[in-house]
């Protein structure tokens, strides 16, 4: 019988070198879920915040868009539906009866505060 080796299966060294490379793809991936929390935490405030302005503006159109009705030159507090979100609206008139609305909406998530500002009209009839 001749001596002839049949080795058969994997070596150690390409286990470690397909776990080698499988870490190299993985890791990149990781590292990235952090930021992927914070983009989707993101998205999720300028969501809520679209919808409370748009609501918002509503309301003061509601309130301020009867004609002769005061407008004041600024009006804040927060959303009673949602209280950890400030508002802060200015109101600037343009010509009689009609003013532009600068509304700022904020809210503080995990130490940061986020801020954003909207922009409406308001035509009283």
């Amino acid at each position: 019988m001749s001596a002839k080796n049949h080795n058969r299966g994997i070596s150690l060294i390409a286990v470690l070198a397909a776990i080698l490379i499988l870490l190299i793809g993985l890791i990149p991936l990781v590292k990235t879920a952090p930021i992927a929390e914070d983009i989707s935490q993101r998205a999720k405030i300028a969501l809520t915040f679209q919808t409370v302005s748009e609501k918002l503006l509503d309301t003061i159109e509601r309130i301020y868009g009867e004609e002769g009705r005061m407008v004041p030159e600024k009006i804040a507090g927060n959303i009673p539906h949602s209280p950890e979100i400030d508002y802060i609206a200015f109101f600037k008139e343009e010509k009689e009866g009609f003013y532009t609305i600068t509304l700022i909406l904020s809210t503080p998530k995990e130490g940061k505060r986020y801020q954003e500002e909207f922009y409406g009209s308001l035509l009283q009839k």
